[in-house]
């Protein structure tokens, strides 16, 4: 706060206010703040350390390496009479028999006696298999003139050429094979008495047997039929040409 002097008369008959006098200056004092203490509290109690995780298998904490692969196990053998125990206790019983007729023949699948009807369709594809190769054989014989089929170049013993080639292809696929074309498609298998192939002996006399009753003038093309059909009163269905030559035709599958 400045003083201010006397008052001072101007003549005017008005006391003029004098000058205030200044005060003498001072240099500003420096403020420090006072320092505080922290709030008192209670100490925080320290969390417990958290475990790692479980090591995977094959793999080794802090070795700086990567995961070894893990092989599974090898599987142990299959024995179809002694399977594996299951879980639970529970255990597979034996696999159930194939039912079988009197004669101790499966009833279907391999080793089955075939139907007369597979064996029919069997056969007609085979004869037809030959009648392709007879034809074939006979074409550069016949003669087309004005538009009438001319086969007075075929000689009259040249249709047992058909029973000829029958043989022969019958008699070679069946030794090599135990079956032939039409077999095949529908399955069959032609066996021996000791269930292997019948051997070359066996399936020619079984071919040439009906081959040589189809041969028979006049009758053999009715006769020969009756030879394969036979089997239908057998109980292994072996026809006579079967029975001669001791085969017998079982299923495939």
């Amino acid at each position: 706060m400045t003083e201010q002097g006397p008052d001072v008369d101007d003549g005017s008959g008005h006391d003029q206010p004098s000058h205030p006098t200044p005060a003498p200056w001072a240099p500003p004092v420096e403020w420090t703040p006072t320092p505080t203490r922290p709030p008192t509290s209670a100490p925080t109690p320290a969390r417990p350390p958290v475990p790692p995780p479980p090591a995977a298998p094959g793999w080794v904490p802090d070795d700086g390496l990567p995961p070894l692969p893990q092989h599974p196990p090898p599987l142990p053998h299959h024995d179809p009479q002694h399977p594996p125990a299951m879980p639970g206790g529970w255990q597979p019983g034996p696999p159930l028999p194939v039912p079988t007729d009197e004669l101790g023949y499966p009833l279907f699948g391999p080793g089955s006696l075939p139907s007369i009807g597979r064996r029919a369709v069997a056969r007609l594809i085979d004869l037809a298999l030959v009648f392709l190769v007879y034809f074939a054989a006979a074409v550069p014989l016949i003669h087309i003139r004005d538009g009438v089929v001319d086969m007075s170049g075929v000689p009259t013993w040249y249709p047992l050429l058909t029973l000829a080639i029958d043989t022969v292809y019958e008699s070679i696929a069946v030794t090599l094979f135990a079956t032939t074309i039409g077999k095949r498609l529908l399955g069959l298998r032609v066996e021996g008495p000791d269930g292997t192939g019948p051997g070359w002996q066996r399936s020619t006399v079984r071919i040439l047997f009906p081959n040589m009753v189809g041969a028979v003038p006049s009758i053999g093309g009715l006769l020969e039929p009756l030879v394969f059909l036979t089997a239908m009163w057998n109980p292994l269905r072996q026809g006579l040409h079967d029975r001669l030559a001791g085969t017998l035709v079982t299923s495939t599958r």
